[in-house]
């Protein structure tokens, strides 16, 4: 068994088990500091309305007030959930220390390398489907060309096509035979997509395979 979220509006197929709670930090003065020991309430007191600019000026305040911590990191475009559990955050805007749960608009995101470097593909929840397929039956839709393996839809060479069957959508058991037709290539970077089919409609897809 498998799940993933299904972008209803590409089709792009996510793998559920490597999706986080994420916030986009665009535009936002936040530093990460880990390990402090102190909570939110007690490092706002401490602070009592001193503005920190800078990683810098945030160091050397933790120092000045012997506050233990591992290191100070600036945010980037985005803040992941696992990023911040031993962590407490300075907004150098508001100035002052807050806590990856004080966040409220909190989206859907997921990391993945592109063959060059690492992307984010962030979205919400409302804008996904979640698909779980029995993995264990599997049927490939590739054709062998005397060569390679490749997709027997589009004939493409390095594109695969695999057909699910599935066992529920968004978390609610199917009630008519549905499937997921699974295409994905070899390229690295390039993300699988998908699409749901009825029983009817993969009994023509195979018939003209």
């Amino acid at each position: 068994m498998e799940k993933f979220y299904m972008l209803k509006e590409e089709g792009t197929l996510i793998p559920y088990d490597d999706v986080e709670e994420v916030v986009c930090a665009f535009d936002q003065w936040w530093y990460l500091i880990d390990n402090t020991g102190k909570t939110v309430e007690e490092l706002n007191t401490l602070l009592a309305g001193k503005q920190l600019e800078d990683d810098v000026e945030i160091e050397d305040w933790l120092n000045e007030h012997d506050i233990e911590h591992d290191e100070v990191r600036c945010v980037g475009d985005y803040l992941y959930r696992s990023d911040a559990t031993n962590a407490v955050i300075y907004d150098a805007q508001e100035h002052e220390f807050f806590e990856f749960a004080d966040c409220v608009e909190t989206q859907l995101g997921w990391q993945y390398w592109d063959g060059s470097n690492w992307q984010n593909l962030v979205f919400d929840e409302v804008d996904a489907q979640l698909i779980t397929i029995d993995d264990d039956k599997e049927i490939s839709l590739d054709e062998w060309d005397g060569s390679n393996w490749r997709s027997s839809l589009s004939g493409e060479r390095f594109e695969h096509d695999l057909l699910y069957p599935v066992l529920e959508v968004d978390g609610e058991p199917v009630q008519e035979e549905t499937w997921l037709l699974y295409t994905y290539t070899q390229w690295q970077g390039n993300i699988p997509v998908g699409r749901l089919l009825s029983a009817q409609e993969v009994e023509e897809l195979i018939e003209h395979v």
